[in-house]
């Protein structure tokens, strides 16, 4: 049998997979490359496949495991050579994109008979050559389609775990040998049923670890969601904060020019022995003396702002907000926000769907680094477990219920406790939490 026509098609095969390799890559890893280089590429892997599969010509049956040690990571080696990349990322991609065409091409042969293929080894050489070109093509037209999204796709490739990739990689490997030993023409069936097994259960064992890690991403993407939202939040009552601030200020200036002004006419009044017009004018500019617009002082201004904030936005419900205590200011701003954001939105939200006794009272304390904060408000629930904390009354149950988790997490960051309880109609909210 001439095995000219098989080598060369393999090293076509080699050539036209490299460049789908490269060019998937290139849009996965945001690096560029040059034409020369992928073409001298692509002219390498050829002649490095052609010389690799006439050496392992006559090895027999021991062949084919050679070429998986060497031709795997040859045809890596020079792609990340042409991006010129040292990233273990790369790499588990670039051999698993090569995995995926042999997994095809074994996948493809298998439906035919050992017998004809063997008569006409042009359907070999025709699978050999089409897979790994539709694997061009489909890279040639994700380059074309994501040319303005490249930062994009490598943002969110570079955030998936390597750990995520190396399980992409071995699943896909077992994958590979499981459909190669099926395929495999034998009389040791027992033998190749054990290794059935034993590949199936590697792979199971592989994708479960892949799914569990996925599930596990997808929970801290929801958290974050949840804590970018909160923060966000906390930068509006910010801004809130300081645009109110930079509007007293303002009115404050605006107050001292005329205040001179205003001296001089009172003085010319009590001079002139009118008295009853002086009062009436001192009266009238009292009405022109700037007032703050905060309505709390906690002794911290996000806290200040957290709790403005929520009380402008409730009041049109007939739902007030009392303050006791003072807040310390050495807790880190986020955390803070976590906290008092959550709950003070709980308690509104508990008083909303009352029809009376719409009052919470905040109360905090700061002794011996222990940071107290006690928040009550009234409640149509009658009674609950220990430490019972409501589910949402939101209808997007998906997107909302995570404000008692995000704060259970501040609180175990500071060793700190969170207890519930529901006394005389009201629930309480107990928080303590160490700080430094």
């Amino acid at each position: 049998m001439n095995i000219f026509p098989a080598i060369i098609f393999s090293a076509a095969s080699d050539a036209v997979l490299i460049c789908a390799q490269i060019l998937v890559l290139s849009v996965i890893s945001e690096k560029r490359y040059s034409n020369i280089r992928l073409a001298a590429a692509a002219v390498t892997a050829a002649a490095t496949g052609f010389v690799l599969d006439i050496f392992l010509f006559g090895w027999g049956e021991n062949s084919a495991f050679l070429l998986l040690i060497f031709d795997c990571p040859r045809l890596c080696l020079l792609v990340l050579s042409v991006l010129k990349s040292l990233s273990l990322k790369d790499a588990m991609t670039a051999m698993t994109i090569q995995f995926l065409c042999s997994i095809l091409n074994s996948a493809v042969m298998s439906l035919f008979p050992p017998d004809p293929t063997a008569e006409k080894p042009y359907i070999n050489y025709i699978t050999m050559i089409t897979i790994p070109a539709c694997m061009l093509v489909l890279a040639i037209c994700f380059k074309r389609k994501t040319k303005n999204r490249v930062k994009i796709i490598s943002g969110a490739a570079s955030s998936i775990p390597v750990h995520t990739y190396i399980c992409v990689f071995i699943a896909v490997f077992l994958e590979g040998g499981l459909i190669e030993v099926l395929s495999y023409d034998t009389d040791k069936f027992e033998l190749q049923i054990r290794t059935v097994k034993i590949l199936s259960l590697l792979l199971i064992i592989c994708v479960t670890v892949l799914i569990i890690s996925l599930a596990a991403n997808v929970l801290y993407q929801k958290y974050y969601a949840g804590l970018n939202k909160i923060l966000k939040e906390q930068v509006n009552s910010q801004l809130s904060h300081y645009e109110k601030r930079e509007k007293i200020n303002s009115e404050i200036q605006s107050f001292r020019h005329d205040f001179n002004n205003h001296i001089k006419c009172l003085e010319s009044m009590m001079t002139a022995h009118k008295y009853d017009d002086a009062k009436a004018y001192i009266e009238r500019i009292s009405g022109m003396m700037p007032f703050g617009e905060f309505l709390f002082r906690t002794g911290n201004y996000i806290s200040d702002a957290i709790l403005t904030e929520a009380q402008e936005n409730s009041a049109a419900a007939n739902i007030t907000i009392d303050f006791k205590g003072c807040i310390p200011q050495n807790i880190d701003s986020a955390d803070l926000c976590i906290i008092l954001s959550n709950s003070i939105r709980n308690a509104v939200e508990a008083c909303s769907v009352l029809p009376e006794n719409r009052n919470i009272s905040v109360y905090g304390n700061c002794r011996q680094g222990i940071f107290v904060l006690i928040i009550k408000n009234p409640t149509v629930l009658v009674s609950c477990e220990k430490d019972f904390f409501p589910k949402t009354t939101k209808s997007d149950k998906e997107s909302h219920g995570f404000g008692f988790s995000n704060m259970q997490y501040v609180v175990n960051k500071y060793e700190g406790t969170m207890h519930t309880a529901i006394e005389n109609g009201f629930f309480i909210l107990s928080i303590t939490m160490k700080l430094q």
